[in-house]
């Protein structure tokens, strides 16, 4: 890194198809239950039955386009990719996104645009007490879980989520003194 710069693009070549997995069924399952879910939200977690009610029409989107009633205005608003200079634009210089896509970011799904680097995939990320009685050791490992790349076959390209173990080593001390 000390003599390159590293960056990435994500090109606005457009998405040319749709394969949904699943049957009708489960997109209408999906969808039920989604809206099941604003029966738990409280008045001070608002945000999150926003968040159920903005994505409740991209669902019913996602299931007239299962039935075969495609609206062509939707799909080319999954997502518009804007790169902005400095000036007088009021905004920063930076890349935004704009489009549907954000209705399905939680912490962005009122907003009608956002700096590219603001859409976060977050992993999962849990600590894990090992005591192992064999070895007389105890230590930290770490259960990660998250989309970790894209599948492609056959021109279509599927999310990769997975889970792994890490081990701290940094973490091994004796797990009894003898």
């Amino acid at each position: 890194q000390k003599y390159f710069e590293y960056e990435c693009y994500v090109t606005k070549c457009g998405i040319r198809n749709v394969h949904f997995m699943g049957t009708l069924d489960d997109w209408k399952l999906l969808r039920r239950k989604t809206q099941e879910l604003k029966k738990f939200t409280t008045s001070d977690r608002n945000n999150f039955e926003t968040y159920i009610n903005a994505v409740l029409p991209v669902l019913d989107q996602f299931i007239e386009t299962y039935q075969g009633n495609i609206d062509s205005e939707f799909w080319n608003k999954i997502m518009d990719i804007e790169h902005v200079g400095g000036g007088r634009s009021g905004r920063m210089a930076g890349k935004y996104v704009s489009g549907w896509f954000l209705r399905l970011c939680y912490g962005l799904h009122t907003k009608s645009s956002c700096e590219i680097k603001q859409i976060k995939l977050n992993s999962l990320n849990v600590p894990i007490l090992v005591n192992n009685e064999i070895t007389n050791e105890s230590k930290i490992c770490y259960v990660m879980g998250g989309f970790h790349g894209v599948e492609s076959s056959d021109g279509r390209h599927k999310p990769v989520m997975s889970l792994g173990i890490i081990e701290d080593t940094s973490t091994i001390k004796p797990l009894h003194q003898i």
